[in-house]
């Protein structure tokens, strides 16, 4: 929890709350049912791709996001504002790649949502089926 103007370092900060969540959104700081503005989200997991590709990521965000594929950041949609979507592409070999993604809601809606899309996979929200967890 905490008031930004643009992602924090998260290593650096104490985590309030932590669990799994299937897919990205705000609905795991939401179902705490407490303030619904000041609060930052980072999701870590892996991301499974069927085959090697050109993959281009969305991120929608009110407040600010970020998108990494393995080290690379992929999708740089920081700072305040509201409902914005930006992009990037990334050749992927087919199999599993970790992701993070990082967000911060500072007030107005509460929302972040990731996207993909490929050569075969048309622009869709990145489902629970190609998301995984750590071992």
């Amino acid at each position: 929890q905490g008031q930004w103007e643009k992602l924090p370092d998260f290593d650096a900060l104490q985590p309030a709350h932590s669990g799994t969540a299937e897919v990205f959104g705000v609905t795991p700081a939401l179902a705490l049912d407490e303030d619904r503005d000041d609060f930052g989200l980072r999701f870590r997991g892996y991301l499974w791709v069927e085959q090697d590709g050109i993959y281009e990521f969305f991120t929608q965000s009110d407040d600010g996001s970020q998108l990494f594929i393995g080290e690379q950041m992929v999708v740089d949609n920081d700072g305040l504002h509201g409902v914005e979507e930006r992009s990037g592409q990334i050749a992927l070999g087919a199999g599993l790649h970790a992701v993070t993604l990082t967000f911060f809601e500072r007030g107005g809606v509460e929302f972040v949502e990731v996207l993909y899309q490929a050569k075969d996979i048309e622009k869709q929200p990145i489902p629970a089926r190609a998301l995984f967890r750590a071992p």
